[in-house]
Formats: C-alpha cells, structure tokens, sequence
C-alpha cells in the first residue's frame, strides 16, 4: 500500500498484502514477520511480531511480541 513504514528488522513474506498508512515493526526490536497474511489500512504492527495466514481489518494494533 501506499505510505507504508517498514523496519529494516521486518520481514514480509509472498502471498501478503499490506494496506495504506500502515507501520511495521519498529527500529532496533526484534525481527517482524508476516506471511500469507492481509493487513488493513492504518495499522501499526509492533516489533518481534509473527503473522501467518491472518486478516487484520483497518486500524488494528498489535502491540510488540
């Protein structure tokens, strides 16, 4: 999506789709991973977090793992 913040500790894997405005992870946390996974638009998604095969709808946050 469009606006989309990623750490460079952030992993996103095939098969996942990331809405607009939305931050993952966070600097100097713990690896992010998301696989085969929706997240909505305006979603902060913390550090050391792992999604697989989930859907998030718009403004969901999900704290650190």
């Amino acid at each position: 999506g469009k606006d989309v913040i990623l750490a460079r500790s952030c992993s996103i894997q095939e098969d996942s789709l990331i809405g607009y405005n939305t931050t993952i992870g966070c600097e100097g946390g713990s690896i992010t991973t998301i696989t085969e996974s929706v997240i909505g638009n305006n979603c902060v998604i913390g550090a050391g977090v792992k999604l697989e095969n989930v859907y998030l709808f718009d403004n969901v946050i999900v704290g650190d793992g």
